[in-house]
């Protein structure tokens, strides 16, 4: 009888150890306090005030300076990439927050900031104001932390009429593939109650990671969706990338017109996909172990065998080395455009 005292003990023991570090992961990140729901809306008045942001036109170019000059008044370091489009020259606005990671790793945050509208003019509110506005005030919160991994936030030019801003960012940097460990991409998100994140089979660990880590499961749920946004750009590429956006965006009565206005935002929405996102972004950006994901997936990688010839002082012999390539993914052409 004394032997059962000591195992009762330890299982007792093993069950408060359980229960201790299962509160511990449903805990908020402290930062997303920091969320200030009130500057999201006058950000998205500011970008709505400008009545169109049609790719190309003066008004989304003066949004791309709107967003610019923001991101340098919070001391995040902003840059202008510019590109050419059968439409003519346009903008993607780019900000930097360095992380302390010397391997260089970061995560992306991205969204565009034109808008369209079958008639008159493209005010963009819920498309895609809200978003851009989700993204700002990130920026403001993030440029106040030292997080291990960088944060990269892309603002893009050129969706609705093509994908341009994000095709033209993916070809252009592809030496920084590498070192990409997410992206998150925003696109309506500020109408209806909950909000859904599109995956597709490279990124479904990363969509279940969000899912597992963050605590916002009552807004949001999981899903391999093929509606067409900045996200099918990283796809193409082979970059793990979820595409974040309100439920059923398709059916927003106000898509792609001129009554896509600020009335129509539902702001508390806006503010946990605020809270809910920087949450992601945070845990990406600070746990040490998150590239694993994509192999604990099981994921197939095709292996490049790279065999090089030597020649030393004991004779000849070879060096043989092993490439991981990620595979590629199957064709996106036929989505619904947000």
């Amino acid at each position: 009888m004394r032997s059962a005292i000591p195992i009762t003990i330890i299982l007792i023991s093993t069950l408060l150890i359980t229960l201790n570090i299962t509160s511990i992961s449903c805990q908020q990140p402290p930062i997303i306090s920091e969320i200030s729901g009130e500057n999201i809306q006058l950000i998205v008045n500011d970008l709505t005030s400008f009545q169109t942001r049609r790719a190309g036109t003066v008004e989304c170019n003066i949004s791309a300076e709107y967003i610019y000059t923001y991101l340098s008044s919070i001391n995040v370091s902003a840059s202008y990439e510019y590109f050419t489009t059968p439409t003519g020259v346009l903008i993607n606005v780019i900000g930097d927050i360095p992380g302390l990671d010397q391997r260089g790793r970061y995560v992306v945050i991205g969204a565009h900031y034109d808008s369209i509208s079958h008639s008159g003019n493209a005010p963009g509110a819920v498309d895609n104001a809200a978003a851009i506005a989700v993204i700002m005030e990130i920026a403001r919160v993030l440029s106040n932390h030292s997080l291990p991994r960088s944060v990269k936030l892309l603002f893009f030019s050129g969706e609705e009429i093509g994908r341009y801003g994000s095709l033209n960012w993916v070809n252009k940097h592809s030496d920084m593939r590498a070192n990409l460990t997410a992206t998150l991409i925003l696109d309506m998100i500020a109408y209806g109650d909950s909000l859904i994140v599109d995956y597709n089979s490279l990124s479904k660990p990363l969509a279940d990671y969000i899912f597992e880590k963050t605590s916002f499961k009552n807004y949001m749920s999981i899903e391999e969706n093929s509606y067409l946004s900045d996200h099918q750009s990283f796809w193409s590429a082979s970059i793990p990338t979820v595409l974040i956006h309100q439920n059923n965006p398709l059916d927003y009565p106000y898509y792609h017109t001129s009554e896509d206005t600020v009335d129509k935002v539902n702001f508390n929405l806006v503010f946990l996909t605020a809270q809910f996102t920087l949450e992601a972004v945070y845990f990406l950006a600070t746990d040490p172990d998150v590239e694993n994901i994509y192999y604990k997936a099981n994921l197939i990688y095709p292996i490049i065998i790279i065999v090089l010839p030597i020649v030393s002082l004991t004779g000849l012999g070879l060096i043989i080395k092993f490439k991981f390539s990620r595979r590629e993914i199957e064709n996106c052409s036929n989505h619904r455009r947000l």
